[in-house]
């Protein structure tokens, strides 16, 4: 009996291989799964691919993210031949290109039958996908509850989704969080002569809504004027984020430090007292579980996990778009700092429980298991 063959389209748009998804396909070989990836050029992280191809899993390029029908065909080609050297028995994309690629590749394997397809929601598609994405995979994985309950409004099928969170390596975490850098000047200027220091890990898009942030932190330095605001990003919002921190004279107290190599995060955020997530929107939400992974707590919106995590007293939940609310929470962790402490250990424990990567990788193996108990071991 032979054991099942996972191929994982573990590819982000702009990015190729992630740094999550490398952690995740390194655990999954750990517990013995046969699994290989396909990732388009390039990588979060220098070396990520080596760190992989290491452990035994097998990396293979096509072209992933992009929706031009030429680019679709010649991914799908690529994708059929992996499927056919690694003998894939199910194959877990995560967006709809790569689903399109996957499709049109099993189709020409057995009329598209012999390959079982899983689909992550890790972006929401246009509500039209709903039902292409019901029809195409034989199970759709939502990384919380918010999402699946989104997913099957949307016209996803009850019985074919199932709730698997998102993870962190913690180990890997642990050591980054103690190991010594040489922050660039912008990040250490977060530190420099401040009482309270938040972080905030999100790229500057409009939907990740900074500006109630600054709206909020214009209240805070009433009481506080050395508090700062690190952000951890880049994007499209910059230019009118910075000439707003002007207008609100409180440039001082914001730092841009750009996007940083993610060996830096752990660290940063030892360093802060706080996280915080003003979002109007995410699926899952790593700059949520990432504090409380450093044992500190976090103020978020209600979405992605944080409705999930909000009664084991790991922070604070405020309502979206509402910058007094936003002011009064950070505030209170200010001016709390032994709750805010206990907040933190007890976030630290949930992570390690909840969105460990073992314990992740061990309930996808179980889904791999459920949808395709007839292969020969």
């Amino acid at each position: 009996m032979r054991k099942m063959n996972i191929l994982m389209m573990s590819s982000s748009t702009g990015v190729g291989l992630t740094y999550h998804i490398s952690r995740l396909l390194i655990e999954l070989k750990k517990m013995g799964v046969n699994v290989a990836a396909i990732a388009d050029r390039g990588e979060q992280e220098s070396g990520l691919s080596a760190k992989i191809e290491a452990q035994g899993v097998r990396l293979y390029r096509a072209e992933l993210d992009s929706f031009n029908p030429l680019a679709i065909l010649r991914g799908a080609k690529t994708t059929r031949n992996v499927l056919l050297k690694e003998r894939t028995d199910v194959v877990h994309v995560q967006g709809v290109s790569q689903m399109a690629r996957a499709c049109l590749a099993r189709f020409h394997l057995n009329h598209g039958k012999s390959v079982y397809l899983v689909y992550t929601l890790n972006n929401l598609p246009w509500n039209c996908l709903y039902s292409v994405i019901d029809a195409c995979a034989d199970l759709v994985i939502a990384p919380t509850e918010q999402v699946r309950r989104l997913a099957i409004n949307a016209g996803i099928s009850c019985t074919k989704i199932k709730v698997v969170h998102n993870w962190l390596d913690i180990n890997q975490f642990d050591e980054y969080m103690h190991r010594t850098f040489n922050f660039s000047a912008v990040v250490s200027s977060a530190f420099s002569n401040a009482d309270n220091t938040l972080v905030y890990l999100a790229n500057l898009y409009k939907h990740k809504d900074h500006a109630t942030l600054f709206h909020s932190l214009c209240e805070v330095i009433k009481e506080y004027p050395r508090t700062k605001v690190l952000l951890l990003g880049q994007g499209p919002e910059e230019p009118f984020l910075r000439e707003l921190s002007a207008r609100l004279n409180i440039a001082k107290n914001i730092v841009f430090a750009g996007r940083v190599c993610y060996e830096w995060v752990p660290k940063i955020l030892s360093m802060a007292d706080f996280g915080v997530v003003t979002s109007t929107r995410e699926t899952f939400g790593h700059a949520i579980i990432e504090p409380l992974a450093a044992k500190k707590p976090v103020i978020s919106t209600p979405v992605g996990v944080a409705p999930e995590i909000a009664k084991h007293n790991v922070g604070l939940i405020v309502r979206k778009e509402d910058p007094e609310a936003l002011s009064s929470a950070i505030l209170y962790l200010i001016e709390n700092p032994k709750e805010a402490r206990a907040m933190g250990l007890n976030g630290r424990q949930l992570v390690q429980e909840m969105f460990s990567v073992e314990t992740i990788a061990s309930a996808l193996r179980g889904v791999y298991d459920s949808i395709a108990t007839d292969f020969v071991q």
